[in-house]
């Protein structure tokens, strides 16, 4: 749209120019000057929808242009069994269950270290930054009085995922939230042992803080 106002805007102060010149022949002087200020008047109106287009296509694109926190994740974790993902200027890091825990523990363990010095690295560099840890379950009940449902699980999960984070890389434990979805959120069927492995996740979903400058180089 806006190029097309552009070369409307230009055939029109072309025309404009075209009329100064006098080379318009048997026209009434009155009726040339009205004619130039129409113009002048409609080109004006031109350029100034020209800049609202772009100006609204620049918010736009700053929306979604993604952080370097995203592109500093995709390179670090590229061989891992973690994905890296963005949603606007959101970066979510999923990683597998099988990674971080050992069955329906609760202790993180230590192949999970590097993935997540990665990530806590990646947050510290960047503090404008917040981080919201969310646990996933498969549907399978339980199986343990301390943890009634999938919910108090998955949230447990997180909580020890922020703990880590929070005890072996001194992330700042205001920049960090905790959330359980149990098994609300699947990514696949819960019916064969695959699919409950692929629901079995966490996602370290990192945000910007709008109201906040990223640090001089």
């Amino acid at each position: 749209m806006s190029r097309v106002l552009v070369r409307v805007a230009c055939a029109m102060v072309a025309f404009v120019g075209f009329v100064h010149t006098g080379c318009v022949l048997k026209q009434d002087p009155l009726d040339d000057s009205r004619l130039i200020a129409s113009l002048d008047g409609e080109v004006r109106a031109l350029r100034e929808r020209l800049k609202i287009a772009e100006d609204a296509s620049a918010a736009c694109d700053d929306a979604n242009r993604p952080d370097p926190i995203y592109a500093e994740l995709v390179q670090v974790l590229s061989t891992s069994e973690a994905t890296v993902d963005r949603l606007g200027r959101t970066t979510i890091v999923t990683v597998p269950h099988s990674m971080v825990f050992t069955g329906r523990s609760r202790r993180v363990r230590a192949e999970a270290r590097m993935v997540l010095d990665m990530v806590a690295t990646a947050v510290i560099l960047h503090p404008n930054m917040i981080v919201t840890i969310v646990g996933h379950t498969d549907s399978l009940r339980t199986g343990s009085s301390a943890y009634p449902t999938n919910w108090e699980l998955s949230a447990v999960r997180a909580s020890a995922i922020a703990r880590y984070l929070i005890r072996q890389f001194e992330v700042a434990p205001e920049r960090l939230t905790v959330a359980g979805r149990g098994s609300a959120d699947p990514v696949t069927e819960n019916d064969t042992p695959a699919g409950r492995a692929r629901n079995r996740r966490y996602q370290i979903i990192i945000t910007p803080v709008l109201n906040k400058e990223e640090p001089e180089p």
